[in-house]
């Protein structure tokens, strides 16, 4: 670890952010004939084998590049240069043997080629690129200006000074020379609606929460603060400091931007895009604006309808109990008004039936008086009792039999009407 951090470069010290260069190995096994035909040999039985041989070296990312029947390539990246040199020391030229196989396995080791353009890769591109489609070297994009750093982790960039990631990258490379333009597709929120020709998002993204890894876009000015920035970033990956002392690596890919990603042409198109992307996005608040009115007012309408109806509810409800309760209290009435009917007709049929006893009982009296002076004075009298009675009762003001029979009859009918009546009343009320 004292070895590694040693080599390391400075890119970002503010957030303890480093290079460090990538050294890789390539090793080629070359197998003899098995000794049984149909069998086969395991590449991870190899692999482990030549683990085993360069113990305590540790090799990372060892794996198969190429698999044949006569050979097995592997590549792996070791920490330092030291580590690769005596790798290569090691391994090439000997040979070892395994498990079904007759004769020895020949090792050969060697420095393997990083994948990382150079001068001669960009040139031909653009003078194949030219052909192809329309490219002006004069226009800026469309020529060797622009670097391409992919897989940089959000988290080691996170600063505590108030600026854009793109100005943190524009002090970055500012070492290099003058930047032009700088461009972090991750950061615009609109960048995932366009198209892949003009996005320039060229890593997997996430489709929910924040991306874990961005790629930057860095344009110079001048051709060699290209040259020197590819320089200083080819065959590197990027180290983070840790509190403890402790390094936290990170695959990065550079390359020169083969898109023109920040040609005149692609920014008016992503601008452009942008419009369309604004203008369809407006539209889509209008119409769920309008929509969302829409709802409140149906919802509104809704609520006062059943207001209305609840009201319609409460008020019907109320006018039966008010009806209920004008009837009992009309009930009520009759029925104490009956009483006090009952209670006068009552009084007065009392009394007038006290009356006409009264009176009935003097005219018995006076029949039986005049009974027995008829019985004794039978022969000097002519007048029978019923005349004398007659007379009697003309000469008192009482009233004859046919008149008392009379009014008899008419005072049944009339309390018979009123039983009548009182029974309709009720029948009516209920």
């Amino acid at each position: 670890m004292a070895s590694a951090s040693t080599e390391l470069l400075p890119f970002f010290t503010h957030n303890d952010l480093y290079l460090r260069p990538v050294y890789k190995v390539m090793i080629e096994v070359a197998l003899p004939k098995l000794r049984q035909m149909g069998q086969s040999v395991s590449n991870w039985e190899i692999r482990e084998r030549l683990k085993k041989m360069l113990h305590p070296i540790e090799l990372t990312d060892f794996k198969v590049h190429e698999s044949t029947l006569e050979e097995v390539h592997f590549i792996a990246t070791v920490g330092t240069d030291r580590d690769m040199k005596k790798v290569i020391s090691l391994l090439n030229g000997t040979s070892f043997r395994a498990i079904g196989f007759a004769d020895p396995l020949t090792v050969k080791a060697d420095e393997a080629k990083l994948d990382f353009p150079t001068r001669v890769d960009w040139d031909q591109f653009f003078t194949s690129a030219a052909g192809k489609c329309p490219m002006d070297e004069r226009e800026p994009g469309e020529r060797p200006d622009t670097v391409y750093v992919g897989g940089l982790p959000f988290d080691w960039f996170q600063s505590s000074v108030d600026e854009t990631m793109e100005r943190t990258f524009l002090r970055i490379f500012s070492d290099f020379g003058e930047v032009a333009c700088v461009d972090i597709p991750q950061c615009d929120p609109l960048r995932k609606q366009m198209e892949p020709e003009i996005s320039g998002i060229q890593i997997s993204s996430w489709l929910l929460g924040q991306d874990p890894f961005f790629e930057v876009y860095v344009q110079f000015r001048e051709y060699g603060a290209f040259v020197n920035a590819m320089a200083f970033l080819g065959g590197k990956m990027l180290v983070q400091k840790c509190a403890s002392g402790s390094l936290r690596e990170a695959k990065i890919k550079v390359d020169f931007d083969r898109s023109a990603h920040l040609s005149i042409r692609k920014i008016t198109q992503r601008r452009l895009r942008r419009i369309c992307i604004e203008y369809e996005r407006d539209k889509t608040e209008q119409r769920a604006q309008a929509e969302e009115r829409r709802l409140e007012e149906m919802i509104s309408e809704e609520r006062a309808r059943r207001e209305h109806e609840e009201r319609e509810r409460v008020m019907r409800r109320l006018l039966r109990a008010e009806r209920r309760q004008r009837l009992r209290e009309q009930r009520n009435f009759e029925q104490i008004l009956r009483r006090k009917l009952k209670r006068k007709l009552d009084h007065r049929l009392e009394s007038s039936w006290r009356e006409r006893r009264r009176q009935a009982k003097a005219l018995l009296r006076y029949i039986a008086e005049l009974y027995r002076a008829q019985q004794q004075h039978a022969v000097e009298s002519k007048q029978s009792i019923h005349e004398l009675a007659s007379e009697y009762a003309r000469d008192r003001g009482l009233p004859e039999e046919e008149e008392l029979r009379q009014r008899i009859l008419q005072k049944r009918e009339q309390k018979m009407r009123t039983r009548i009546t009182g029974r309709t009343l009720m029948k009516r009320h209920f």
